[in-house]
């Protein structure tokens, strides 16, 4: 499929963690870039890897995410993602960034925000829980999930702020709502919620060029006692992976505070979508892997904001994509809940922009 003399080696330096979270190390990725964005062939460890690069989710194995931020060129693009059993290899969560020509990933990429960008991103916080405070009082059968997103939509609006998702990578909603078995990005609709159902809503206000985002897993009615338990534990999970987020302490502390947790209570942590850098565009480095090893990983540094936001699973871990390109679900049609914060990292601890109890 390539041929070496058309096109130019690239070389990009990332970390690789065993999603099973018994192996991290740090890895050279080498291969080959091809405009426009359609395949990428790498070397790892000696062992040739093939894989498909769409925009807008994981799509499965052997298969990278994209990215192209706002205000990013588009000749730069962040590639996450996760290879599912290649070459006898075990799941491994990658994340590089390409450039036109050599580049190299490296903690110079991560920001760290003034204090003016902190009040900023707190600001558009206050109005983003003050629109989850008022969804949660329309949780309730018979409900829409489109009609959720027009009013988040005109709430943001009536604020002085915009749905910073909407448009992102052509995404065309306010909110994602993802019901059930939907892990993220579900696509608002006109089918009404149920008597039992779940529904996490996430967005990402922007006021005055602050940002904030934030998900929330809510249950439409009676719920079964399975079904309280996920809600319980994924939420606790969120609690447990912010308890890491001290200056000093590392990425992997996060994640593995989250999953022995997430685990221990019978659950699965879902690989293949994470947390990651916010501000001042919607997906910054670095990102957030809600599982791994203590002690390992991008050590967390006063001003960095981040976003915690683990996907938990009744089932398997593993997820698989929507005929819309967007919309990860459970491979087992088993349910999955979700929480997110955004997260300050001070020298206090963890401060929360987007925090429901105050």
């Amino acid at each position: 499929m390539f041929k070496k003399e058309d096109k130019k080696d690239r070389e990009v330096r990332g970390d690789a963690i065993s999603s099973s979270g018994e192996t991290s190390q740090r890895v050279i990725f080498t291969g080959l870039f091809e405009q426009p964005l359609k395949t990428v062939f790498f070397k790892m460890q000696g062992k040739d890897l093939l894989l498909c690069i769409f925009s807008g989710g994981i799509r499965g194995e052997r298969k990278l995410r994209t990215f192209t931020g706002k205000n990013r060129p588009l000749n730069e693009v962040l590639l996450c993602g996760t290879i599912i059993g290649v070459n006898g290899l075990d799941s491994w969560f990658l994340d590089a960034r390409f450039k036109e020509g050599f580049g190299e990933r490296t903690n110079d990429m991560i920001t760290r925000k003034s204090k003016r960008e902190i009040e900023k991103m707190q600001a558009a916080g206050d109005v983003l829980v003050k629109c989850h405070k008022e969804i949660a009082k329309m949780i309730k059968p018979g409900i829409t999930t489109m009609e959720i997103d027009a009013f988040a939509e005109k709430f943001l609006a009536d604020h002085g702020a915009t749905p910073e998702q909407k448009g992102f990578s052509g995404y065309p909603y306010a909110t994602c709502a993802s019901v059930n078995d939907e892990i993220c990005h579900g696509f608002p609709r006109e089918e009404e919620l149920v008597e039992g159902d779940i529904v996490t809503i996430d967005m990402v206000v922007n006021l005055n060029g602050g940002l904030a985002d934030s998900a929330w897993t809510y249950k439409v009615g009676k719920l079964d006692e399975k079904g309280e338990k996920l809600l319980n534990v994924t939420k606790q999970s969120l609690y447990k992976g912010i308890e890491q987020a001290r200056p000093g302490n590392r990425l992997g502390d996060i994640g593995h505070a989250i999953q022995t947790y997430a685990e221990g209570e019978g659950f699965s942590v879902v690989r293949d979508f994470t947390g990651h850098g916010i501000g001042p565009t919607l997906h910054e480095e670095p990102h957030i892997p809600h599982f791994g090893l203590p002690n390992k990983g991008t050590r967390l540094k006063e001003g960095m904001v981040i976003t915690i936001e683990p996907m938990i699973n009744e089932g398997s871990w593993h997820s698989k994509m929507d005929a819309n390109n967007w919309t990860a679900r459970t491979v087992d049609q088993g349910r999955s809940a979700q929480y997110e914060h955004t997260v300050v990292i001070t020298k206090d601890g963890p401060m929360l922009t987007t925090d429901q109890d105050q």
